[in-house]
């Protein structure tokens, strides 16, 4: 997924993409089941491809609309750090757990149309019931498309982070370019970052899992659900109360960790 001369591709293209994506694999889909009754000489009419394309279409649609969550997910659970074991076997869950959930959806949808519009006579619970051994052994294709997705994002993510020396940030001067090297913390605040140099705050719209996924994991930590630390700019971590920490950094200031970053801090020690 290069571009020439190295550009890289914003996880908001990636967005795009994948939508765009979710709709073309729709499309093939739609004409393959076309192809397959033509092969089969069954009766192509207007209203059988009108009734087939809900089983095609609605899919899509719904995929359109989970994808910003699938990135919210990552961001909560990237593939990457020695966290990663972990990640794997919560995406494993959400995925089968999400993707079923999803036919389900589909096929209620699809079906409950399909009475509205007088194509089926038939309760749309009666429908599901008699289908409902075949929703697993149909989700196959949707819990890779998941999985492409999920590994799409983390490919953009590490080809984000490995060139990522400076931030444009708003400062009282305007943008100013930052080298990330002189960042203290990170600090979240509603729709913004605040990122701490040794004595300047500086701004950022962004969110931490985003900017997270874009830092270096090797000397970027999450600490808290609000905080990331520069792992060079701290002089002291001790532990405090009830598995929570206080990181000191060089210019002073102190920092809390919680319980639920504890591995994040373990890394730090052992670094």
């Amino acid at each position: 997924m290069n571009f020439p001369q190295s550009r890289k591709i914003s996880k908001k293209q990636l967005r795009v993409y994948l939508i765009i994506f979710w709709w073309v694999i729709a499309l093939f889909s739609f004409l393959s089941s076309l192809l397959y009754m033509r092969h089969f000489k069954d009766e192509i009419t207007l209203l059988s491809t009108f009734e087939m394309s809900f089983f095609h279409w609605i899919p899509a649609l719904l995929w359109t609309i989970i994808t910003p969550f699938v990135f919210k997910i990552y961001e909560r659970f990237p593939l990457r750090g020695e966290l990663i074991t972990r990640s794997l076997i919560i995406h494993l869950i959400i995925s089968v757990v999400m993707i079923l959930g999803l036919k389900v959806l589909a096929l209620s949808l699809d079906f409950t149309l399909k009475s509205f519009i007088g194509l089926i006579n038939i309760p749309v619970i009666e429908v599901l019931k008699s289908v409902v051994w075949v929703i697993p052994a149909s989700t196959f294709k949707e819990i890779l498309l998941y999985w492409i997705a999920i590994m799409a994002i983390r490919y953009v993510s590490i080809e984000n982070m490995t060139d990522r020396s400076i931030l444009t940030v708003s400062g009282e001067n305007g943008l100013v370019p930052l080298p990330v090297e002189s960042i203290y913390w990170l600090e979240s605040n509603k729709n913004y970052i605040d990122i701490h140099s040794e004595n300047e705050k500086y701004r950022l719209r962004n969110s931490m899992g985003t900017i997270e996924g874009e830092l270096n994991p090797d000397t970027f930590f999450r600490i808290h659900r609000s905080y990331i630390v520069n792992k060079e700019m701290i002089k002291t971590l001790k532990h405090w109360r009830r598995g929570e920490y206080l990181i000191t950094l060089k210019n002073q200031k102190i920092l809390t960790s919680s319980r639920g970053f504890n591995e994040n801090v373990k890394r730090i020690l052992q670094a």
